[in-house]
């Protein structure tokens, strides 16, 4: 009987505060729908920590203040973190020189069925000795992480790091790096 007391006491107070408690942070978040997820899932997250504070709560003089400051707290964190993971992407990505972009792999797909992307290549194979052909194909062509061909080529990370380096440079020097740029792959 006491969990019928608890599964409805809870549905209530879920009912009664869900929209509000949207409402509210959305406007705290002033209104930027890519918060709005994350909202979603504080709030979610926060009924969850409810129930398992259910003894607590039953008595206590305002369950609505202690749901929105639970959420509250809970809400700036996951902005902080998600902010911070933001900010290294960005980072990341100014270090490799690589833009996000939605449907990289068939726009790159598209491009290198092309006879003159084939021919492309064919140079930039000419400009590489094997260690750099190698990386050049299992980093660029196969998607293989930095670690994946250290552990296959029995180079360090760095090392592998700086031959993708190299590649760049040579094909910035070639002028081959405007075409590859295009396809996001430099």
């Amino acid at each position: 009987m006491a969990s019928d007391e608890k599964d409805l006491f809870l549905s209530e107070l879920y009912a009664k505060y869900k929209d509000e408690l949207a409402a509210s942070y959305k406007s705290y978040v002033d209104y930027r729908s890519e918060y709005y997820d994350l909202i979603y899932d504080i709030i979610q997250d926060t009924f969850l920590a409810a129930t398992r504070e259910y003894d607590k709560l039953k008595d206590h003089p305002n369950i609505g203040g202690w749901l929105f400051k639970a959420c509250r707290f809970r809400l700036n964190n996951e902005i902080k973190a998600y902010r911070r993971k933001k900010k290294r992407n960005v980072f990341l990505q100014e270090q490799i020189g690589m833009e996000m972009v939605d449907n990289t792999e068939s726009i790159i797909d598209d491009w290198l069925s092309e006879e003159s992307v084939k021919q492309c290549e064919t140079k930039i194979f000419a400009l590489l000795n094997d260690t750099e052909q190698r990386i050049y194909y299992e980093f660029f062509k196969m998607k293989k992480s930095i670690k994946q061909i250290a552990d296959e080529t029995h180079k360090s990370e760095s090392a592998v790091k700086s031959v993708i380096a190299r590649i760049r440079s040579k094909l910035r020097r070639h002028k081959i790096f405007l075409f590859f740029s295009n396809l996001f792959l430099l």
